[in-house]
């Protein structure tokens, strides 16, 4: 838990200059594996950071582009999810049926 605290405050911190947003966009992509590290090697917060930067090192434009995909994928399936709970409340409200 305090290698993921640790990283979610030194990317939030970053995220909020914009100089440090390449930076941060950096680190984000370098902690990717932190709760693994954590979790299946069971590491304490600063060797699980280590850990997730030695995986990432050589491999960073791979691993965010994987991130990227995974997340546009997950994005693309919670709007389609949202967008046909919305569609199926405005065609059961026309219908005089109430869903709410």
């Amino acid at each position: 838990m305090g290698a993921l605290l640790r990283a979610i405050v030194v990317v939030g911190g970053l995220i909020l200059t914009v100089v440090g947003i390449p930076w941060a966009i950096r680190q984000l992509v370098r902690y990717q594996f932190v709760p693994q590290a954590v979790v299946s090697e069971h590491r304490d917060a600063r060797s699980a950071l280590d850990r997730s930067s030695d995986l990432v090192r050589g491999r960073w434009w791979w691993t965010a582009g994987v991130v990227l995909g995974v997340e546009a994928v997950v994005a693309s399936l919670g709007f389609e999810q949202q967008w046909r709970c919305c569609c199926s409340r405005c065609v059961s409200s026309r219908c005089g049926a109430s869903t709410w």
